[in-house]
């Protein structure tokens, strides 16, 4: 992300919900001095390469909702070591019949549980469980 030395092609931003008139975080985007993203109408332009630092340098909704290059490194690295572990053998997998998805339920040391549902339509227990493991926190040993 440079600044360009020249004339820049502005865009559109909403200071409410970060979104540009290229993107925004819940589909919708700026269009003129209307956000359709958030609904609002606190919108100005700027150029492009300022868009991208708000949203990197933002405290929570830019990284919540804009992930910037650390937060995808930190998310892969994430799910390398949740890889790496492999599945709880005492995860609980229930496959819903309506729908063909499974859900995985983790159990933890201090009585909380943690479920995933989805997991992409796995066709196995066993996948369902390897998909959930890169989603659930690690258990811990037991």
């Amino acid at each position: 992300m440079s600044e360009p030395s020249g004339r820049e092609d502005l865009i559109w931003f909403c200071v409410r919900c970060f979104a540009s008139s290229e993107s925004g975080s819940w589909g919708g985007a700026c269009d003129g001095d209307f956000c359709s993203n958030c609904c609002g109408s606190e919108t100005f332009q700027l150029p492009k390469w300022a868009v991208e630092s708000i949203r990197q340098q933002a405290s929570w909704i830019g990284k919540r909702y804009y992930p910037h290059k650390e937060d995808v490194e930190q998310h892969e690295e994430l799910r390398a070591l949740r890889a790496l572990v492999g599945p709880n053998p005492h995860d609980e997998a229930r496959r819903y019949v309506w729908s063909g998805e499974w859900s995985v339920t983790r159990k933890y040391k201090d009585g909380q549980e943690r479920t995933v549902c989805g997991l992409g339509k796995a066709k196995t227990e066993q996948e369902a469980r390897e998909r959930a493991n890169l989603l659930l926190p690690y258990a811990g040993k037991e």
